[in-house]
């Protein structure tokens, strides 16, 4: 369906107007002068626009620029406004500002206060025990393809393991490919061989990512002995069912008051939680429930405030270090300084950075292009994408406008699914969408989800349905729910595909958790679009055997160098890039900075402030 927004509607300025005149008037009538009721409204503005871009707050040396005012200025204007209060009193203000600077949402700041204070708290904890002899042994003949593979390096994948069976706080990250799922894998069984085992969850922060979590799992569960095996946690849920998510309210069934009743908690895909989820996440922790937290800091962060997991995992470091040679020995701690992989001191020993790829070789296209934009080395990938010839990475140069040669090409990479489809088996066509995607950095446009699934659709739909008619269903029809619907079932995330049932009528056909398929009348969907094209944002935690990835015409502050990295590694044997290899240099160089306290308030609290 075209998308009927009217070209003025700007929800996010709305929302930011709307706050700035609310706490404007609220000063005013809370008695400040009326200097010091605009500066709080502007500060709203600030910090609204900023909780849209990602940030986590405001920066008062930018609202100066803005305003042309002294930022002491401004200080003092928000301390005579009656609505911000500095965050060392603590007082419940809409507005807080910070020692350094930052302004806040109360909200925000609240949320970012508790996180640093728990995982503080956890790091304090230090290791519960050092790994007993079976765990040696268990970990060192479950890596030992690694010891012959490695020739002396560092064996990340056993440190992770080994640290996150005594550490409360775990930290793994990780391109595809790089083992994560071996570690938890070896992870769970290791615990589970404890008398009595521990009470042990599994979590994503989106119903697809359980789902493969899940799936993953169980096919290295099969090398596994049965009676060990049988131990194990089965299932993976998203975070807001684990918390208990109510519908009609915003706050969760588990939390601080009534924790998890889990001994650990094993989080996959954790780059995409957002500063509130993990907040609240690590309020309903039990203070002896271990949490491990994987996933890849270089993706991107959530679409929400925050970047909790790259910030927490900090920049790496590959030199020498006695870090270093505790990997070297496979052995968990808390050392005096940062782990390897992080040299954040807030976070001492929880972190490890995998850096061996057991899917990509390091000199494949896929993998060396993920190399260099993940390097930020714009100017070296632009040279080295001229220079190549390699079906399995294609650059295809691309004006203005979107030639209909190139959207043939994009409808004929969708054959084996068309192929399926006229099979009219569910579970193949299901199979067969996996194959190829489109992936987009924009929503709207010619070079966006929606224009590119109307130009894609109106090439295959002929030859899917046989024929066309007014009705947005036809057979083959690939959709992609965009809302949870609890009854129903589908999630955020989901994908179904329209074909016949047994009486002939189309049925949108789901594959559930359990591998089994289940199907929903099409009038009966929650909100959903056609999905030949996605956004790259809701390709997250996804891959597939080939993509396309289609740039915008101009440069945009979206495209950045975590865009772009997600995009390439959603495929796993071929991807081909539509657009000017300028904008590609401009977006590798653009790396995503979200303003937030949260690492700066970690050391605050362990060096003894709050």
């Amino acid at each position: 369906m075209p998308d009927r927004s009217p070209p003025w509607f700007d929800p996010e300025t709305s929302l930011a107007e709307g706050c700035a005149d609310f706490l404007t008037r609220l000063a005013l009538r809370l008695g400040a002068p009326p200097e010091a009721a605009a500066v709080a409204g502007e500060a709203g503005r600030a910090c609204l626009t900023a909780l849209a871009a990602g940030h986590v707050c405001a920066d008062i040396e930018t609202l100066a620029g803005r305003l042309r005012m002294p930022t002491a200025q401004i200080a003092a204007s928000l301390r005579d406004s009656r609505v911000a209060a500095p965050d060392e009193t603590g007082g419940m203000l809409p507005l807080v500002l910070d020692g350094q600077g930052r302004i806040y949402l109360y909200r925000y700041f609240a949320y970012e206060r508790r996180l640093a204070a728990a995982i503080a708290n956890r790091l304090s904890a230090g290791p519960s025990r050092p790994p007993s002899e079976e765990e040696r042994q268990f970990l060192a003949a479950r890596f030992a393809a690694n010891t012959a593979r490695l020739a002396g390096r560092p064996d990340r994948q056993r440190l992770a393991a080994a640290q996150a069976l005594v550490n409360p706080l775990t930290i793994i990250s990780g391109g595809p490919g790089t083992g994560k799922t071996t570690i938890v894998a070896t992870l769970i069984t290791a615990l589970a061989m404890g008398t009595p085992p521990p009470r042990i969850a599994l979590a994503a922060p989106t119903g697809k990512a359980a789902a493969r979590m899940e799936a993953a799992l169980a096919r290295t569960m099969e090398t596994i002995d049965p009676d060990l095996a049988s131990r194990l946690p089965q299932r993976a849920s998203t975070i807001h069912r684990l918390l208990g998510a109510r519908r009609e309210s915003e706050e969760f069934r588990h939390h601080r008051g009534n924790p998890l009743p889990y001994d650990a908690l094993i989080v996959d895909e954790a780059s995409m939680l957002d500063l509130s989820l993990a907040a609240r996440l690590f309020d309903a922790l039990p203070p002896d429930c271990r949490i491990v937290m994987l996933g890849d800091r270089d993706q991107l962060s959530a679409v929400e405030a925050g970047a909790v997991f790259a910030e927490l995992t900090g920049e790496a470091d590959d030199g020498d270090s006695p870090e270093s040679s505790r990997e070297r020995e496979g052995e968990p701690g808390f050392p005096p300084s940062s782990a390897p992989g992080a040299m954040r001191p807030s976070l001492p020993g929880c972190v490890v950075r995998l850096r061996e790829n057991y899917r990509f070789d390091a000199a494949s296209p896929i993998g060396k292009m993920a190399a260099l934009v993940s390097g930020g080395d714009a100017d070296g990938l632009v040279d080295w994408l001229r220079e190549l010839d390699d079906e399995a990475l294609l650059w295809r140069p691309v004006g203005d406008g979107l030639p209909a040669s190139i959207i043939e090409t994009l409808a004929a990479g969708f054959a084996a699914y068309g192929a399926s489809v006229a099979q009219g088996d569910p579970g193949a066509a299901l199979r067969a969408y996996e194959d190829f995607r489109v992936l987009c950095v924009l929503r709207r446009g010619k070079r966006g989800v929606t224009g590119l699934n109307e130009a894609i659709a109106r090439r295959l739909r002929p030859r899917l349905a046989g024929g066309g008619h007014d009705s947005p269903w036809y057979r083959g029809r690939p959709v992609m729910v965009t809302e949870n619907d609890y009854d129903l079932e589908v999630f955020n995330g989901d994908i179904g595909i329209a074909l016949p049932g047994r009486d002939g009528r189309l049925e949108v056909w789901f594959r559930n958790r359990e591998g089994d398929l289940r199907s929903v009348p099409p009038p009966s969907l929650p909100a959903h679009q056609t999905a030949f094209a996605v956004t790259v944002h809701k390709a997250q935690g996804s891959e597939f055997e080939n993509a396309a990835l289609i740039l915008p015409e101009t440069d945009l502050p979206i495209l950045t160098r975590e865009l772009i990295y997600t995009a390439v590694t959603r495929a796993r044997r071929r991807i081909a890039i539509y657009g000017s290899l300028e904008i590609l240099r401009a977006a590798v160089a653009r790396p995503t900075r979200r303003r937030s306290g949260l690492a700066a308030r970690i050391v605050a609290i362990r060096a003894g402030g709050s």
